[in-house]
C-alpha cells in the first residue's frame, strides 16, 4: 500500500488510522485488528463519512467475490463489482 503519507491519528471513538500512499490502514477499536481501506471501496466508504459514517469501521480486509471484491464493517458490506459499488 505505499508509504506512509503522515502519523498515525488517534479518533475520537477509540480507533486509529494512517494513510498510506494507496490508502488507508485503520485499527477497530472493538477488535484492535488493523484493516486496509483503499481502491474503490475505500474511496465509496469516504463519501459515506469513514469510520463516524452509517457503516462504521471496517471488520475485514477486502476479499473476492463473484464477480468482484467486497469489505465487511462494522453496520453492513461494501461490494465493488461491474464497475461500481453498492452497499449492503
Amino acid at each position: 500500500m505505499g508509504k506512509p503519507l503522515g502519523p498515525v491519528v488517534k479518533l475520537p471513538s477509540g480507533g486509529s488510522f494512517i494513510t498510506l500512499e494507496n490508502g488507508s490502514l485503520y485499527e477497530n477499536p472493538d477488535s484492535g485488528k488493523v484493516f486496509a481501506v483503499h481502491g474503490a471501496i475505500g474511496d465509496h466508504w469516504g463519501t459515506l463519512g469513514y469510520e463516524s459514517g452509517r457503516l462504521g469501521y471496517p471488520t475485514s480486509d477486502e476479499t473476492k467475490v463473484d464477480g468482484g471484491l467486497a469489505q465487511t464493517f462494522q453496520n453492513g458490506t461494501l461490494t465493488f463489482a461491474d464497475g461500481k459499488v453498492t452497499v449492503s
